[in-house]
């Protein structure tokens, strides 16, 4: 068997597998590549399947899907997740999109662009506060509050025993938190 028959063999294996998978018995099969329809309640349905807990907000267009949540699963648990529907990726030096031809997204759909959005609550940045406060003993005697810290302000404020800025501090325990 040459390379081309043995290659559309190994595809069609694996898709009669992920068919038959109780991994994906929750999606829905797509009617073809532009059925955006069905790719966007897709990507809800395995949001919702592993982070029950948090409620997303999924939309987008043919290329694109937004993705947007506060607090709860991180950002790179999201990202790690839904990279088996992303259809290819940009080949800077060329400038060139690539697509990638995958079993999985011939079944369930892909979409070129993944943005995921995480946005913070007030009590998730207070609890953030709290941490780096705790963290830091020289933080002890300043007032930090949720709405300087939306702002900005703390990015010119430098901690004598460390080398970020407490903006960055509190950023890095905010998306570190799963809270």
């Amino acid at each position: 068997m040459n390379s081309v028959n043995q290659e559309k063999t190994d595809f069609a294996k694996e898709e009669e597998r992920l068919k038959s998978s109780a991994k994906f018995k929750h999606l829905t099969f797509v009617s073809d590549r532009c059925d955006t329809k069905t790719i966007h309640a897709n990507i809800r349905k395995d949001l919702k399947k592993h982070f029950p807990l948090v409620k997303f907000s999924v939309r987008g267009d043919y290329h694109t899907v937004n993705i947007e949540w506060t607090d709860g699963v991180r950002l790179d648990d999201v990202n790690k997740l839904l990279l088996k529907f992303k259809s290819g990726t940009v080949d800077s030096h060329t400038d060139i999109f690539e697509f990638i031809r995958s079993s999985f997204i011939e079944l369930f759909g892909g979409k070129k662009y993944i943005i995921c959005k995480r946005h913070f609550s007030d009590r998730s940045i207070e609890n953030a506060i709290a941490i780096v406060k705790n963290r830091y003993n020289e933080l002890n005697q300043v007032k930090i509050t949720v709405e300087e810290f939306r702002r900005g302000h703390y990015h010119s404020y430098s901690l004598k025993s460390y080398h970020e800025s407490l903006q960055r501090l509190i950023s890095n325990t905010l998306h570190e938190s799963t809270t």
